[in-house]
């Protein structure tokens, strides 16, 4: 495994080549509003209504984490709440270069972007582990009767009976309830955090308090990755946070914004650089 300090210490062009095979984006200090020239990259969508279509075919289903998210691909009630594949390539990719040893995730939802981060961290040397926060309430508020139709007693035991068939279970450690004070209460200041995603509490408060929780514990040198950032997509949060950043967070921050296909739901990975 390379050391970190090797990791961290990357240049802007080699951070920005080693995301730049996977989105279109531009790369700024200053966030901005949402790069319409992006929207016009993306293609028709029309009649869409599963994430399934866009799951690469070349990718093994005998591995039993690439079965297990197809599997989840194949749910109606992970589209369009769930990444894409697509995004979830580029998280996959990112953690397998960035090579952290603790990742921190809110929003597991249906645990389809877990999966791609804890298949990536299972991949690097042992012990890389991921925290991952969640209500564990959304699935029946947003598909009413969705649990029966799933045959789950809950949301969690659903997430944790998709984590088991991939073999990524014992990676992941599942927190109920806020994330903002679970992220606060974990023992994270030992580990550290190499990188967060935060993709729960949409709205600007939920957004800023995730930030707020994890920036203590993230490394400088450390990333973090905000999905929804095209206000197109219906939630506010995470441009608010990225046009408010210097205001909000305690460090500094290099940000690359680029747009998910084929849906412009908006992606920032920014990195820590004091």
């Amino acid at each position: 495994m390379r050391p970190l300090s090797s990791v961290f210490s990357r240049s802007r062009e080699r951070f920005r080549n080693a995301v730049g095979a996977y989105m279109l984006g531009v790369s700024r200090d200053v966030p901005g509003s949402h790069p319409a020239s992006f929207r016009r990259a993306l293609r028709s969508t029309t009649g869409m209504t599963r994430w399934l279509d866009e799951f690469p075919a070349w990718l093994n289903p005998a591995e039993p984490w690439i079965a297990s998210l197809r599997a989840l691909y194949e749910r109606p009630q992970t589209y369009p709440g769930s990444v894409s594949p697509q995004a979830g390539l580029l998280l996959h990719a990112l953690v397998q270069n960035i090579a952290p040893r603790t990742v921190v995730e809110t929003g597991t939802y249906l645990s389809v972007s877990t999966h791609w981060i804890a298949a990536a961290l299972r991949s690097l040397a042992p012990g890389a582990h991921l925290w991952s926060f969640d209500t564990f309430d959304a699935l029946e508020w947003k598909h009413p009767g969705a649990l029966a139709a799933l045959g789950a007693p809950s949301q969690r035991a659903f997430v944790e009976g998709a984590l088991g068939r991939a073999g990524l279970r014992e990676i992941v450690t599942l927190t109920a309830g806020d994330s903002s004070a679970g992220i606060a209460a974990a023992p994270l200041r030992e580990c550290g955090v190499q990188l967060a995603f935060l993709d729960a509490d949409h709205t600007p408060a939920g957004v800023t308090r995730d930030l707020r929780a994890v920036e203590p514990w993230l490394d400088i040198g450390g990333y973090l990755v905000l999905h929804d950032t095209n206000p197109a997509s219906g939630h506010e949060g995470p441009r608010y946070v990225l046009d408010n950043l210097s205001a909000i967070a305690a460090g500094r921050y290099e940000v690359v914004e680029y747009c998910t296909m084929p849906l412009d739901f908006g992606m920032a990975v920014l990195r820590r650089v004091g």
